[in-house]
């Protein structure tokens, strides 16, 4: 009967992270706007506004989209869905991270290999761009399992402190990635419901990485959904605090320093649990 009532509190925090997703991402996003335009002087606009957007894509017409863009839109959501669920589960961290990467692929392949989101990444076409980031989150995830000693993320939650004391430059690494998945916007090719459905698997693709983050850095689910939350937040205001630091701090956090920190982190764990 305990296990009973364990795996069905499990299954409620499953359903409550994929409502409360959405809802959250979108008033983070409508805030951020709000304190942007109320900083920049403009028309304050309502935190809803982001839900306002989806509702009028979800009205609108589908565009001239062929099936192959249709299917890989849904699989993209189903996969990050997936992720999402294994990571609350408290199931095999690698499992989930495979998921997410496939939902991240099925959203290159719906959009077409073009360049996407704002000019600071316009260099990048999306599939570069996912193959620059995507090994630094397995990376993270190897540190994880050598801290813990296998990628269980309930062991993981179960060690004596969190794993973010063995993986400080790991953690920080998740953290950029993030942000610069988090500045990708839906290809323009997609219009309608299908564009909303981009939005939406992103939105739980971001949530997988951002809970991935909090159990590194925490020692319960509750408390890894609660700094993701802050995190998600954080990333919601983060160009603002971007565009107030100097030019050359920025040019230095390049990918060859992440992936130079990665390789320290990874070497001190190699050092400590493996010789």
């Amino acid at each position: 009967m305990a296990v009973f009532s364990n795996e069905s509190a499990k299954l409620v925090l499953v359903l409550l992270a994929i409502i409360a997703t959405p809802v959250l991402s979108g008033l983070f996003a409508g805030l951020a706007r709000r304190m942007r335009l109320r900083r920049d002087g403009g028309m304050e606009a309502s935190i809803m506004q982001p839900f306002y957007e989806f509702n009028q894509l979800i009205r609108q017409q589908a565009g001239p989209a062929e099936k192959p863009a249709m299917f890989a839109t849904l699989l993209q959501l189903a996969f990050s869905l997936l992720a999402l669920a294994l990571i609350v589960l408290q199931r095999n961290l690698l499992a989930a991270l495979l998921l997410q990467s496939v939902s991240g692929l099925m959203a290159i392949a719906a959009n077409g290999v073009r360049p996407v989101g704002d000019e600071s990444l316009r260099r990048m076409n999306p599939l570069k761009l996912f193959l620059t980031y995507q090994p630094l989150v397995l990376m993270a995830a190897a540190g994880c399992g050598l801290a813990a000693g296998g990628f269980g993320i309930d062991a993981m939650l179960g060690l004596p402190r969190p794993l973010i004391i063995e993986l400080p430059l790991l953690w920080l690494t998740l953290l950029y990635v993030a942000y610069i998945s988090s500045r990708q916007e839906p290809e323009k090719s997609l219009h309608g419901p299908l564009l909303a459905v981009e939005r939406l698997a992103g939105c739980f693709r971001q949530a997988s990485l951002l809970l991935f983050a909090g159990v590194v850095a925490a020692d319960s689910m509750i408390m890894a959904g609660l700094l993701a939350l802050l995190l998600g937040y954080g990333l919601a205001t983060a160009e603002d605090l971007r565009g107030r630091l100097h030019w050359r701090l920025l040019a230095a956090w390049g990918w060859e320093f992440v992936y130079f920190a990665c390789a320290i982190n990874l070497s001190w764990l190699y050092i400590k649990y493996l010789l």
